[in-house]
């Protein structure tokens, strides 16, 4: 008689490995679905979204990466050499391997050693590609900046906007921001209206309820800017024409026949900007 007895060890494993190969998939391989509502349209870098918002993963990735290739090395040598606590490293680690972009030496009975896989190095070269993009971080400086002073001080208290520079926030991609690039992101959320200077020297900042707003919504700055809104409508009947939507540029005909030269004019308001 066969041996019906199931090994659910075995099962569990396997169906593991089957849920981190899609994990790994959908990170090299994102799907983006343009999503809309409430006036917002999501969009996507063309480089992708990988952990460049999270230092302290970038930091242990970017330390094993500069190992021997094919090498191991122990997150505890990391948590010596670093400020994190070997305990987070430890999670650091756990979700690397979790997205495929480390493995651990567990076949040869040593789970605390981690090298970098094939997956982790294409990573490798999509963060250095975008330390060195202008534009990537700058992004990165303004929303980054924004969330920082939302959970800093969300009751609009006045705020140093340098302190952002001590922080874990203040890295992107394995990288320091600088002291220009956090310049370059207050003015853009100073003129957006997402931010307001208080007037003081040394220059200090306060959260505005659009910025309070922006951080709530989840977007990004650019996304929260570029929301759509209503446009201009119009209403023509037989008698009226009728502009609406910009009060400057409203004509009424009252005539009982219909004039023409109200067309015409209607037509010259999509030549106004808007």
């Amino acid at each position: 008689m066969a041996n019906k007895d199931i090994d659910h060890r075995a099962i569990e494993k396997h169906v593991k490995e089957i849920n981190k190969a899609y994990q790994r998939a959908a990170k090299k391989y994102p799907v983006t679905v343009p999503v809309t509502g409430n006036g917002f349209t999501i969009s996507t870098g063309i480089l992708g979204v990988g952990i460049e918002q999270d230092p302290r993963l970038v930091g242990l990735l970017v330390w094993l990466g500069e190992q021997p290739r094919r090498g191991f090395a122990k997150p505890d040598t990391y948590a010596e050499q670093s400020d994190v606590a070997p305990e987070e490293v430890q999670v650091l680690a756990h979700a690397l391997e979790r997205d495929g972009l480390i493995a651990s030496m567990g076949s040869l009975g040593q789970d605390d050693a981690y090298r970098v896989t094939d997956d982790g190095r294409v990573e490798l070269r999509r963060l250095t590609q975008l330390r060195n993009d202008p534009a990537a971080r700058h992004r990165y400086a303004t929303d980054a900046f924004l969330r920082w002073l939302y959970t800093t001080a969300h009751d609009q208290r006045p705020t140093h906007p340098t302190a952002f520079l001590t922080t874990d926030e203040s890295h992107f991609a394995g990288d320091e921001l600088s002291g220009t690039e956090l310049h370059y992101a207050l003015a853009r959320l100073i003129h957006s209206r997402l931010v307001q200077d208080t007037g003081t020297e040394p220059q200090t900042v306060a959260i505005t309820i659009d910025g309070i707003d922006c951080v709530l919504s989840g977007a990004t700055v650019s996304d929260y800017l570029n929301r759509t809104r209503p446009g201009d409508y119009y209403s023509i009947t037989g008698t009226n024409v009728v502009a609406g939507s910009q009060g400057k540029v409203e004509q009424h005909n009252h005539n009982s026949a219909f004039d023409p030269s109200a067309m015409r004019e209607f037509a010259a308001l999509g030549t106004v900007p808007s």
